[in-house]
């Protein structure tokens, strides 16, 4: 048995586990793949919606953009805070914005 290959796969197995974690704590709350009612795929699956997050109440300095998408899929660049500006708000028709 090659304990340093063991050792190896365990350290690969647990980065990726952070990598994970941490990835989809810094979403902003609501994005994802998860359900939020009762019969909708998610809250980004009705809506196109584009988000700017500023760091303070001044909202002078974006720190991050937040894109939900009319599949259900979210991405965001940079970090949430809770001064944020919704800047896109679109119905979708399926998959693709109306």
């Amino acid at each position: 048995m090659n304990l340093l290959s063991k050792a190896k796969r365990m350290a690969v197995f647990a980065a990726l586990t952070l990598t994970l974690t941490l990835s989809s704590a810094s979403l902003p709350r609501g994005a994802g793949m998860f359900k939020c009612e009762p019969g909708s795929a998610s809250a980004a699956a009705r809506r196109l919606r584009v988000v700017w997050y500023y760091s303070d109440a001044t909202y002078t300095t974006r720190v991050g953009v937040g894109t939900f998408r009319c599949n259900g899929t979210a991405g965001l660049t940079g970090t949430s805070t809770p001064y944020r500006i919704e800047v896109l708000n679109e119905p979708c028709c399926g998959n693709l914005p109306c």
